[in-house]
């Protein structure tokens, strides 16, 4: 029954939506048959193995019985998540290439499966040129999009800025959407709380994600976070170690995720967990450590 009010609650649109990254090695069917059992209301997956640039396309019975399955499962939102070969930022012309190819087959393989967005790393760069990297990642982007068959949302995810990894920053993301001018409508952002914290950025309270939430709409546009990852984080702020921790056991702790949940900005995004640990413990206790903050 309570869970049964939540879902009530979470379709008028009164919080996030909360569910998590789910495996797909047993197949499709078997993703959405676990989501529905630990009560997803949305759910991210891998459209292929997130350690290799070609892979198998599934078939399309497997993708109806996933659509339909999920329809049962009052699931509401799917995204994909991509390869972590890919950068598109870096300055290697070949690699680059490689990537928005791979980035543009993702972009089909996600409208294949129903999804609403594909979220992304964006790669690096290694000359400390943030200016020049901005440029190279809309030029990815825009050739990923001429050349996938289909169009789903791009969301751009932010890095925990360590080494040379970039957008680890608001002024990366003003940087980037810039660059993509008139392009950029079909790009959105993908919060990563952990990743955040660690680079610096602060979202341990109401006051920071409001200053952050402006922020990134100021850079990329009203609305622009259409995703957040929901992860605490085991490093200090500014650590740039990205190193995810569960739900009020990091240094974020639980007042920086009641805060996130009671953005009206953020009411309907998919909020989605990447928890360490053994599954399903690491889930169902995550979410409903969330649903109690919510």
């Amino acid at each position: 029954a309570a869970a049964d009010a939540y879902h009530v609650l979470t379709y008028e649109g009164l919080t996030m939506r909360i569910g998590v990254h789910v495996g797909t090695s047993g197949g499709l069917a078997s993703a959405a048959e676990y989501a529905r059992s630990v009560g997803c209301e949305c759910i991210q997956i891998f459209a292929k193995s997130p350690m290799r640039w070609r892979g198998p396309r599934f078939a399309a019975e497997e993708i109806a019985a996933f659509r339909h399955a999920l329809t049962d499962s009052g699931i509401v939102d799917v995204v994909t998540h991509t390869a972590y070969l890919l950068n598109l930022s870096g300055p290697d012309p070949e690699l680059r290439e490689r990537s928005w190819r791979t980035l543009a087959d993702e972009i089909e393989r996600a409208a294949q499966l129903g999804a609403s967005a594909v979220i992304t790393h964006v790669g690096t760069h290694p000359d400390g040129d943030a200016a020049a990297a901005a440029w190279r990642l809309a030029d990815s982007l825009r050739r990923a999009l001429e050349a996938a068959a289909s169009t789903v949302p791009v969301l751009l995810e932010n890095s925990a800025g360590a080494g040379s990894l970039f957008l680890a920053s608001v002024e990366d993301f003003a940087r980037t959407f810039e660059a993509l001018a008139e392009d950029s409508a079909d790009f959105g952002v993908c919060v990563d709380t952990c990743h955040a914290h660690a680079a610096g950025i602060a979202v341990g309270s109401e006051r920071d994600w409001d200053a952050l939430l402006d922020a990134l709409e100021d850079a990329a546009g009203q609305g622009a976070v259409k995703a957040v990852h929901a992860n605490d984080c085991a490093g200090a702020l500014g650590s740039r170690k990205d190193r995810h921790a569960w739900i009020g056991e990091g240094t974020i702790g639980e007042p920086g995720f009641a805060a996130m949940l009671s953005r009206r900005r953020l009411r309907d995004v998919p909020c989605l967990l990447e928890m360490p640990g053994e599954i399903p413990g690491k889930d169902t206790v995550n979410m409903a450590r969330l649903r109690s903050l919510a």
